[in-house]
């Protein structure tokens, strides 16, 4: 839901972006009530990080 009476429609479009550059995905349906969902899906490492996150054992 936005507040703005005109908005250049760039936000989901720089999300997507930012998730994709991170090896993620953005997802968006429509919902049966009224408006959408949008979901952000992250990895938990980057495709070829065979590092191991800090703390882990």
């Amino acid at each position: 839901m936005t507040t703005k009476r005109k908005g250049m429609g760039l936000g989901l479009p720089i999300c997507r972006t930012i998730v994709e550059a991170h090896g993620g995905r953005v997802g968006a349906r429509r919902r049966p009530e009224s408006g959408a969902l949008f979901a952000v899906q992250l990895p938990l490492r980057a495709p070829g990080d065979d590092t191991v996150a800090a703390g882990a054992n």
